[in-house]
């Protein structure tokens, strides 16, 4: 017997709570689908923010050193002044 013509012996209750189960299973597959592109482009964002945060530290950190040099090269121009 082929697909067709089990379907057709089959009660038509049966046939419509299998294509109900059949669009919910497929229902479901998409909503953890979706759940995962959420979720992963959740973890992105945050991927991101992380990135920005380091490399503004980073920025931050190459600022600070910049006027630390330029302090000491203040300093010592004083310093230099005061002993003539």
């Amino acid at each position: 017997m082929r697909n067709t013509e089990i379907m057709l012996n089959m009660p038509k209750s049966i046939i419509i709570s299998s294509i109900y189960l059949f669009n919910y299973n497929r229902i479901e597959a998409i909503g953890r689908t979706t759940e995962w592109h959420e979720g992963h482009s959740k973890f992105e964002v945050w991927r991101k923010n992380n990135a920005n945060e380091r490399q503004i530290l980073q920025e931050l950190n190459q600022a600070n050193q910049e006027l630390k040099i330029l302090r000491h090269e203040r300093l010592k121009q004083l310093y230099q002044t005061e002993m003539e």
